[in-house]
């Protein structure tokens, strides 16, 4: 913007008997003269008409040209802002969003989504701006940005119809609860989704539900096995990633869809067509480089092409895994199997002498191996000449001893089977004798296996039992089994393919639920989504409902008096729950929910009700009541009454809670023998009965760390520091509340440890200090020198004695608890 040049009244005199002499003068004066507000109509008439586009929209503005406008301003000022050459500077634009009305038009393409949301709640943009606003964000690919305008009730209705059929559920969620949709809407999409879903629904109505405006419903015509293959090809050329994921796993789509999705750049897609099993050759070794894994694991009808690469790839380290995978597969050739013959891994030498499409002209040669499992194999084949395994059985010794575990068990026969039918390496035979089992657990696990032969996995899909039955549509071979559908009557085939599609369709569906419900649990300021919560979310959803502090009440409320325990509990720790909600919990059947209530974090600073701990006082499980004795909002009135409770675990809490009355810890302490030296209002004479009957390490430990404040007698102290166990004198000479006279005395004492923590403590005489500071010993020196109370004299000879001595730290490791270091000067 140019900076105005200043004028006065004074200035204009000259122009005002020749104003046409004003367009002689410099572009900057004439723009100063356009906005000075007492500029008379006509200078301003002229100004119009300036060469300076500037001037000339400047002076046409003018009051004094145009008159004062009273209505249409915003309009006007819009218009004119439109067609100026701003300048982007989104920084600016953003900041300004936040404090006033900032037309959406100032801010470009590249301003985050989120930065606009905050310029929906800046309360003085104008209605006109915050719809702009809303149309914006409507085309924003992410999906906070939509879920803001599907909940907005400023959200026009245009915007509402198309975020109805949005492919996100939180957003349809939020267009159908939003109070400025009408039902109409919702039942039409709902209803145009529920045809489009309907396998029974027919070719030609899938086929104009196909066109839908909605995403949401042609995503449900993507996902329908009853859709032409013109349509799925034509969604699979749909804009929206998630339609063209769901043709790339509809099993009826064409094979000229999969081989255009075959080139899509999201990995997911490729993925899904590269498991297709109608995927053709070309887009399979399109993908095989970037997919081998997934192509080589989860196929069963791989062409030659891909096998040839496989078997030729030795660098490959999965190479032996890999080639396991495809040994038994249709497509195999007998030449493959010749080379692999000569591979120095016997099992694989094996699987080839065994295999069906195996040369002859190789078994002869494996007939020659030097393995006896590769020539057992050799004989067993069927495709073995008589005279070759005639041969082979008269080479083989007659002497074989069989040895018989005369502790073999079922158990371990029953898990041999279990082990052997899931075990991919399993031959075929066997499969087939096991899929005839009567345990239906064993006929389970010959279903999954990926080995099992098609025969046998279409037996097992009419299998009697359920589970078996679900086990076999799960198969990685069901999509496969288009080639053998002659073995199968119509129905059946219908049914194990789309058996197998519906499984994944709901495992889609309930997983799109559960991400659903999760995100709805973070928005409490929605009260519709937490209400979904409530009603459809699982239990993960409702925990983060149930802790949130931002929860609605009334919400609190329903999740209070959900069945599920563990959400009941989550609820009794939330710290806005009110009293009457705190109340009714505390009657609760649940022990765990109760002792939760009773229990108070250290970080939560909220009160506890006294109401609460009254009724909980009174609960009739101890270990309730004992929370309260501990709980250190329980008033003294309460404490008292818990003093005479029949548990001995409360009053033992009652003796750690620094509320409870001196009264009630001296008389716990003298007549029940409780209690606690961290406490530290426990009086004296209580620590000084309960020293009277300990042993060396319980004293030991029960000095340790005493707390700030600890009343522990000086007469007990003293007469503590001559016991016979070190461990005990240490802990006296760690202790706050030891005499400087008893220090002196520690410090000759033969426990090196003990003569350290005397020359840390902050009770010891400097005297006593500035014998210590010739001590042997290193450590206790720098003591010394740490301690406050040191003498400069001692600290002199300190340094002097190192200086001269060249002393250093001594090596001898004495192992002693921590003590107290004093704080240094």
């Amino acid at each position: 913007m140019r900076p105005l040049q200043p004028v006065s009244g004074s200035d204009l005199q000259g122009f005002l008997s020749a104003p046409e002499e004003l367009l002689q003068q410099s572009g900057d004066l004439q723009l100063a003269i356009a906005s000075f507000p007492d500029t008379p109509r006509s200078l301003l008439e002229v100004l119009v008409n300036s060469p300076d586009a500037q001037v000339a929209e400047t002076a046409s503005l003018h009051v004094n040209f145009a008159g004062e406008i009273t209505d249409g301003w915003q309009q006007i000022v819009d218009a004119l802002l439109q067609q100026q050459q701003l300048g982007q500077n989104d920084r600016l634009a953003v900041e300004l969003l936040k404090l006033g009305p900032v037309p959406p038009y100032f801010l470009s393409e590249w301003v985050p989504a989120e930065r606009l949301i905050e310029g929906l709640r800046n309360p003085h943009m104008p209605l006109k701006y915050r719809l702009q606003l809303l149309e914006r964000l409507a085309q924003e690919p992410t999906l906070e940005p939509r879920l803001q305008v599907a909940e907005s009730p400023e959200t026009p209705l245009a915007v509402l119809e198309q975020l109805a059929g949005d492919l996100e559920l939180p957003i349809r969620l939020a267009v159908k609860f939003n109070p400025s949709c009408p039902p109409a809407l919702i039942e039409l999409v709902e209803g145009q989704h529920t045809i489009a879903s309907d396998w029974n629904t027919d070719v030609e109505q899938l086929a104009m539900l196909a066109q839908s405006r909605w995403a949401w419903v042609r995503l449900a015509v993507a996902q329908n096995p009853s859709a032409s293959s013109e349509t799925l090809m034509q969604l699979a050329g749909d804009g929206a990633y998630k339609i063209q994921l769901a043709i790339s796993r509809n099993p009826l789509t064409p094979t000229e869809a999969l081989n255009l999705l075959a080139n899509h750049f999201v990995h997911e897609i490729q993925t899904a067509v590269a498991k297709h099993p109608k995927t053709s050759e070309q887009a399979l070794l399109k993908l095989y480089p970037k997919h081998k894994h997934i192509i080589i694991t989860q196929r069963k009808n791989l062409p030659l092409s891909i096998i040839e690469q496989i078997v030729g790839d030795r660098s490959e380290k999965n190479f032996y895994y890999y080639v396991n995978s495809v040994i038994n597969q249709a497509n195999i050739s007998g030449e493959i199997l010749e080379l692999l013959a000569n591979d120095s891994l016997e099992s694989m030498r094996v699987n080839v002498a065994k295999h069906p499409q195996v040369l002859v002209s190789t078994l002869k040669q494996l007939a020659k191996d030097s393995s006896s499992q590769v020539q057992e194999a050799v004989i067993n084949n069927p495709k073995t000449p008589k005279a070759l395994k005639k041969s082979l059985l008269a080479a083989k010794s007659t002497n074989h001893v069989y040895h018989i575990s005369s502790g073999f068990r079922a158990k371990d026969k029953q898990q041999s089977l279990e082990r052997e039918s899931q075990d991919p390496n399993t031959s075929l035979n066997r499969l087939t004798e096991l899929a005839k089992s009567s345990d239906s657990i064993i006929r389970c696990y010959v279903a999954k296996n990926p080995s099992i032969p098609v025969e046998v996995l279409i037996e097992l899909v009419r299998d009697n039992d359920i589970q078996v039955r679900e086990c076999a549509l799960k198969n990685i071979n069901v999509p496969y089994l288009e080639e053998h559908q002659r073995m199968l009557i119509p129905e059946e085939y219908q049914q194990m393919i789309l058996g197998c599609y519906r499984l994944l369709l709901a495992q889609v569906q309930a997983e799109e639920i559960t991400k659903t419900n999760e995100l709805l649990a973070q928005r409490p300021h929605s009260y519709y989504a937490l209400a979904q919560v409530v009603e459809k979310g699982d239990q993960k959803a409702k925990l983060i409902a149930a802790r949130s502090n931002k929860t609605p009440i009334q919400i609190l409320e329903q999740l209070a008096k959900y069945p599920d325990e563990t959400v009941r509990q989550a609820v009794s720790q939330n710290s806005n729950l009110p009293l009457n909600l705190l109340l009714g919990l505390a009657r609760n059947s649940s022990v765990k929910i109760r002792q939760a209530l009773a229990y108070k974090s250290s970080h939560n600073k909220t009160p506890t009700p006294i109401q609460l701990l009254e009724i909980l006082a009174q609960d009739e499980s101890e270990q309730v009541r004992a929370k309260v004795a501990e709980h250190p909002d329980t008033p003294v009135e309460i404490l008292m009454r818990l003093a005479n409770d029949t548990s001995r675990e409360v009053k033992t809490k009652l003796t750690a809670n620094p509320n409870t009355p001196v009264t009630i810890l001296t008389r716990l302490g003298l007549e029940e023998n409780l209690v606690n030296q961290r406490n530290p209002n426990t009086p004296g004479i209580v620590l000084a009965q309960a020293v009277k009957s300990m042993s060396s390490k319980n004293l030991a430990d029960f000095i340790e760390h005493p707390v700030k404040g600890s009343q522990m007698p000086v007469e007990i102290l003293s007469q503590l520091a001559s016991h016979t166990d070190s461990s005990v004198r240490y802990r006296v000479a760690c202790h706050p509340n030891t005499p400087a006279t008893v220090l002196r005395q520690l410090a000759r004492d033969s426990y090196v440890a003990t003569v350290r923590a005397v020359a840390s403590n902050a009770n010891t005489f400097p005297e006593t200090l500035e014998v210590l500071a010739s001590h042997p010993d290193f450590t206790t020196r720098l003591e010394v020198v740490r301690n406050p109370n040191t003498p400069p004299r001692a600290l002199a000879e300190i340094v002097l004695s190192t200086q001269n001595s060249g002393n250093t730290p001594n090596q001898t490791h004495i192992p002693h608890p921590n003590c107290h270091t004093p704080t240094k000067s």
